[in-house]
């Protein structure tokens, strides 16, 4: 099973796209459910900000494609 993170991206459309046209075993992450609505596709709800909802994504994933934008990071060093 593949998970797409950024699946309503521009970046990420394109990727459920080609794996709808390939037959290829996948669920999109997304964080607003209401975007979650394409035809051969399924969609779990999640956000980074909540480990257990990434978790839950994850569950019987074995690749990835992590295309979310707008990561911050955790601490600076500058």
């Amino acid at each position: 099973m593949i998970l797409i993170t950024g699946a309503t991206g521009s970046i990420g459309r394109y990727l459920v796209r080609r794996l709808r046209q390939d037959q290829a075993p996948f669920k999109a992450l997304v964080r607003d459910e209401s975007k979650g609505r394409a035809p051969g596709c399924d969609f779990v709800v999640g956000d980074f900000d909540d480990a257990g909802s990434i978790a839950a994504a994850l569950k019987g994933v074995d690749r990835l494609f992590l295309n979310a934008a707008g990561a911050q990071p955790v601490s600076s060093n500058a």
